[in-house]
């Protein structure tokens, strides 16, 4: 059953459309996820089920053993759905995270890979990267262990991945695995791409670092310090801490370089994450600064809905 409609705040409508997902107050963002499992790009039509069983085998239970309520923020309108009925959401093909999603299908599709899978990489690495970035983004990839997957819907965001794209990893088999997909998409991505198999950073003018796999960031960051971050303004980042200190001391030096946190959306533990951080006086100059979209900062902050 869906509830009384009633007008959004200004600050909720700023975003194209937001999916939460919760009980007695405390909701989570779950748009991210929804557009992963849930969007048919076919159609633009973004499905959910009845069930909360369903639902959560799809978003994620962040409240185990409670039925949850979905409520839907678009077009200035908040609409709150209980687990009676089936969800039938048609999105604007104008809108920011459908366009995105459609771009992420399309890279899918269009792919031929050798190994790997974009399903099992890290989708939401990707439609963040497809939020944040933009053609013009310098973009260091830290990490490749998923085949090459990230790397390929990068070289698709920027407008020469030649020139603006260079992954950084120190492990041969994920290295072999990465120049596999790549030669075999190089007619897709223009040109190939350089991987950098190497115990030293690459020299890049790079003003934007996406990265993956456990402990990456922490560790380039323990290993080259703040001079590594003196040209970057934007970090897209999938955490895997194997300790649960380093997300504290990641995020107190962050913050201390000027840094704030635009995006966060949790996955499975306090340490399994992903995060987007930007800088607040951009190194970069104004008219080079990708436009992004306006998104709930935090997903975990706990809504109160009358």
């Amino acid at each position: 059953m869906e509830t009384k409609q009633e007008p959004s705040s200004v600050q909720e409508s700023k975003q194209p459309f937001r999916i939460e997902y919760g009980a007695h107050g405390t909701f989570f963002n779950v748009t991210l996820r929804a557009l992963q499992k849930c969007f048919d790009p076919a159609t633009f039509l973004l499905y959910l089920p009845a069930s909360d069983v369903d639902r959560a085998a799809l978003l994620g239970d962040p409240m185990f053993g409670v039925v949850k309520r979905v409520i839907l923020h678009k077009d200035g309108l908040r609409r709150e759905f209980d687990n009676s009925s089936e969800i039938k959401i048609l999105l604007d093909r104008h809108d920011t995270f459908a366009e995105a999603a459609l771009k992420w299908w399309n890279v899918c599709h269009m792919s031929q890979l050798v190994t790997g899978s974009f399903l099992h990489s890290r989708p939401i690495l990707h439609l963040l990267s497809l939020l944040f970035l933009d053609q013009r983004s310098k973009i260091m990839q830290l990490g490749s262990s998923d085949a090459g997957c990230t790397t390929l819907v990068l070289s698709h965001v920027v407008h020469s991945p030649a020139k603006q794209l260079t992954v950084f990893e120190t492990n041969e088999q994920h290295c072999t695995d990465t120049l596999m997909n790549l030669h075999a998409n190089a007619a897709s991505i223009s040109s190939e791409m350089g991987i950098v198999l190497s115990q030293s950073p690459p020299a890049s003018d790079a003003d934007t670092i996406v990265a993956q796999g456990v402990d990456q960031f922490y560790l380039f960051f323990q290993q080259y310090g703040p001079m590594a971050l003196r040209s970057i303004h934007t970090l897209v980042l999938a955490h895997e801490y194997s300790n649960p200190e380093h997300k504290d001391y990641i995020r107190g030096i962050l913050q201390s370089l000027g840094f704030y946190r635009a995006y966060q959306h949790s996955q499975d533990t306090d340490t399994h994450f992903y995060e987007v951080w930007m800088r607040q006086t951009s190194v970069a100059p104004r008219e080079y600064r990708p436009q992004r979209p306006t998104i709930t900062a935090d997903p975990n902050v706990v809504r109160i809905h009358q």
